[in-house]
């Protein structure tokens, strides 16, 4: 068995050695078996698994065909990025190499020695690449400042004199398309969920203080909207305004007839004052008000643990804030039960989510509960002059799919998830219906025409996963998003500066496909198309953004049977009017 260490996931990994292996095996995890495999494919596959170790026996040797793209315009900030290396003797294929090696598609290569590896592909061409390869003259190799960019189209050579036959199709699989005009991917199953008796509870994060217009009819309809999603209750985040404690009123007294939709309260202590113990006690009469509702979302089968006093009176409670102390006060504080890591939905980095964050509260709690947080997406935009909140946090491949399943893979070690948000347009990560400007804090120019209710429906998918232990049965259906210009667009009219964090993010459209049988499925961005023959189940499938509508079609024994185009409703802009790192999303 070759070895080999991965430091650090989406970075080239490092060989350790060739051992000997036996029963049981050195490495005890499978994670792939058939013809596609190399010792980049077990690698990469390895680091998306989150090992740290991957080991290779009867491999195939991978020979890669540069694909040229054209020559394009760098800038000082580095159109590709600062994943990089020099060489005396750079080729085309030593720079293809090392950036397929790090999971990167494109190779850019620049003053005849420097190689830049992307996942995102350039978009200002250039006439300037006029420099040959120092290690192949005939060979282009960008120039000053502009760089060659190619792709990789992979075949592979047995190096082994048996192979192995396909095996059936597992968890974070890659599957090449069948036919492909750019940069595409697809990864197909789903994780298995580990079996737990207790309780599995989830609730979304509604923002009262977005509901000022709201009727009890409203309440209602946005209830049972959430239920179609499989939300079990809303966290009823209230802020100051002297109005919401009526909403709040109105929210339980619907969702008392809601047929097991509950509410709990989570005050916004950067909003409510606190200043002594009038304010304390305005807290506690409200708990107090709504704890016998039968809506009231309760602990342990309705037993609430006890805790300290407040304003010297003893009442019952299961206390989970979301704090941001250090992890290292967690076990010896007495004040709360529970956890709420609300930093846990979204990577805090440039790097894909993983479960650190999870595992490293988890640890510190020191035996208290905990709740993990799950969300869409992570998008803000106000100037100075407003709430000056301008980032995005990386919500790519996949976040919402891909963050659900790493709940699952954590199943037995707590019981809560909470879902950011439900209304929170500010963010953009609202899963309900697109309010009216009244009840959505100056953001309408960023979430207007950008639904997400289309995601209800895959995220009843994993939440039932969640609570029952097993993934309900597959049918055809189709889930798209995409953001509505290049990460890099220069705007015509902008509003504010480009937002922090930027560049994090990716130029693609994502899609999540369930198939009840093996099926051909094709996506398109703009000009831009793939197509696979993929198995029952679930699948998830991305290419890169082109200028245009979005499409995709699920086509068996020649007859399409499920289809989406988005013309009239979306188009992929490449000079947009403003900045907009929210989500359009449709499904069929």
């Amino acid at each position: 068995m070759a070895l080999s260490n991965m430091a650090e996931r989406g970075v080239s990994a490092t060989y350790i050695g060739c051992f000997t292996d036996g029963s049981p095996r050195l490495l005890p995890a499978p994670v792939y078996s058939g013809p596609l495999n190399t010792p980049d494919y077990c690698t990469n596959l390895c680091a998306l698994n989150e090992f740290m170790l991957a080991g290779v026996e009867l491999y195939r040797a991978p020979t890669l065909s540069a694909v040229s793209l054209g020559c394009f315009a760098d800038t000082p900030d580095r159109v590709m990025g600062s994943s990089h290396f020099e060489s005396s003797t750079l080729t085309v294929a030593m720079c293809l190499r090392y950036c397929t090696a790090g999971g990167y598609v494109y190779a850019g290569l620049e003053y005849s020695s420097q190689c830049f590896c992307s996942n995102t592909m350039p978009t200002v061409t250039s006439s300037g690449c006029t420099s040959t390869c120092i290690g192949d003259r005939r060979a282009s190799c960008g120039g000053s400042p502009a760089m060659n960019v190619y792709t990789a189209e992979t075949t592979s050579t047995s190096t082994a004199t048996t192979s192995a036959a396909p095996e059936p199709t597992i968890p974070g699989t890659s599957s090449n398309p069948i036919a492909s005009n750019a940069p595409a991917v697809a990864v197909l199953g789903t994780p298995a969920i580990p079996s737990s008796s207790s309780t599995k509870v989830f609730y979304a994060h509604m923002m009262v203080g977005n509901t000022y217009t709201y009727t009890g009819a409203d309440w209602d309809a946005e209830m049972s909207l959430a239920q179609t999603g499989g939300v079990d209750g809303f966290a009823l985040n209230m802020g100051r305004d002297a109005w919401e404690p009526a909403r709040i009123g109105d929210a339980y007294s619907v969702a008392a007839g809601k047929g097991g939709f509950k509410l709990f309260l989570s005050f916004d202590m950067t909003s409510m004052p606190c200043a002594g113990a009038a304010d304390a006690q305005a807290l506690a009469q409200l708990v107090v008000q709504h704890a016998s509702s039968p809506a009231q979302a309760t602990v342990g089968a309705g037993r609430l643990a006890p805790v300290q006093k407040l304003h010297r009176r003893q009442w019952r409670q299961h206390f989970i804030p979301a704090q941001f102390s250090p992890v290292s006060t967690f076990a010896s504080a007495t004040w709360f039960d529970a956890e709420l890591n609300w930093n846990s939905g979204w990577p805090m980095g440039s790097g894909n989510l993983d479960t650190s964050s999870d595992t490293t509260y988890m640890s510190a709690l020191g035996g208290k509960g905990y709740m993990a947080a799950l969300s869409p997406c992570f998008f803000t935009y106000y100037g100075p002059s407003s709430y000056n909140k301008n980032w995005i946090y990386r919500s790519d491949n996949w976040l919402l799919a891909t963050r659900f399943e790493s709940i699952l893979s954590m199943r037995t070690q707590f019981d809560l998830v909470e879902m950011v948000s439900w209304n929170d347009f500010g963010e953009s990560h609202y899963m309900g219906s697109l309010a009216p400007a009244v009840d959505q804090p100056n953001s309408t120019g960023w979430t207007n025409g950008f639904p997400h209710t289309a995601w209800l429906s895959l995220l009843k998918y994993y939440a039932t996963a969640w609570k029952t232990g097993a993934y309900p049965a597959n049918t055809d259906a189709l889930w798209l998003w995409s953001r509505p210009h290049p990460k890099d667009a220069t705007p015509t009219s902008p509003t504010n500066a480009r937002p922090n964090n930027y560049a994090a993010t990716d130029d693609q459209l994502y899609v999540v496909v369930t198939l009840a049988s093996d099926a051909t499925v094709t996506i398109s961005s703009g000009a831009n198309t793939a197509t696979w023959n993929l198995p029952a189940g679930l699948s998830k499938l991305a290419i890169a953004s082109a200028a245009g509508s979005i499409t995709a079609k699920i086509v068996r024994a020649g007859a399409t049977v499920k289809s989406y185009d988005s013309a009239g409703s979306f188009s992929y802009n490449l000079s947009p009017a403003d900045y907009n790192f929210n989500y359009f999303v449709a499904s069929a």
